[in-house]
């Protein structure tokens, strides 16, 4: 079997200064999916379609937001000599945890502005979120900027085409996306038996966070990201936080199911 060879051009469309990118189209896809499959949840949890569209809206904006902060943040050298390149989100560079956490601050806080029920509101998000993340790494695949390790077997990804993000073109990678890919199926199809088994409001939203977070920290070690400390990524970071905070509150909820209200 050969390497997987990636030679798509990175600009689906130009027109004039436009280019609409591979990378944010499969955004956008990922974004629409995610609230259809969260109205059908809603329709199923007796919550209001005026109520997911509203919270999407606010989760996509804080999601937008916190991502490209993450992103930053973690770039943050390159970012303080070039301050333009800030605003330059079509090229990509919109880190997945920074979209998790704002998106769902901003959901939260809608939410409780409104009076909706917060723990219930996010599990019926937590299929849409891996939907979407899933659908979204595609762009991450053609775009060539989540990339692997070198890695010479006959399901490394090797990038060709001139405008890809990745720095060493031609070279066989771990195919990083699409690890990340089949991490977050599994883990949809297991949310995806739980939402319809007995349990507290916020435990399915709390298993989707263990799960990407156990994800995100081990596929980590074959992706090249920057370094920031005990030469963990950001992500990993991020997710070895969110999973110290998130397991005693899943205990609390399947120890106690009738006590674990949020």
């Amino acid at each position: 079997m050969d390497d997987l060879v990636v030679g798509i051009d990175p600009v689906l469309l130009a027109i004039g200064p436009f280019n609409l990118r591979w990378y944010g189209l499969m955004i956008a896809v990922g974004i629409a999916l995610g609230v259809l499959v969260a109205l059908r949840e809603a329709r199923r949890l007796g919550v209001s379609e005026d109520a997911v569209y509203s919270v999407a809206l606010w989760g996509t904006v804080g999601g937008l937001v916190g991502a490209r902060l993450f992103h930053v943040i973690d770039r943050i050298d390159f970012y303080i000599q070039n301050p333009v390149a800030v605003l330059a989100i079509q090229q990509g560079g919109l880190a997945v945890w920074g979209a998790v956490v704002g998106g769902v601050a901003a959901g939260a806080l809608y939410c409780r502005l409104a009076g909706l029920p917060i723990a219930r509101m996010a599990d019926l998000a937590a299929p849409a979120l891996l939907l979407g993340q899933t659908v979204g790494r595609l762009g991450n695949l053609i775009n060539g900027d989540a990339y692997g390790g070198w890695f010479d077997a006959p399901w490394s990804l090797i990038y060709v085409h001139q405008d890809a993000l990745i720095p060493d073109l031609g070279e066989p990678t771990h195919p990083y996306p699409l690890y990340e890919m089949l991490w977050n199926a599994v883990a949809l199809g297991l949310i995806w038996r739980l939402r319809r088994q007995p349990h507290s409001d916020g435990t399915v939203f709390l298993v989707y966070l263990m799960l990407y977070a156990l994800g995100r920290f081990t596929l980590g070690f074959v992706r090249q990201e920057t370094v920031l400390l005990f030469g963990l990524q950001q992500a990993q970071l991020v997710a070895l936080c969110l999973i110290a905070l998130g397991l005693p509150l899943l205990w609390r909820r399947i120890a106690r199911p009738s006590s674990a209200q949020a």
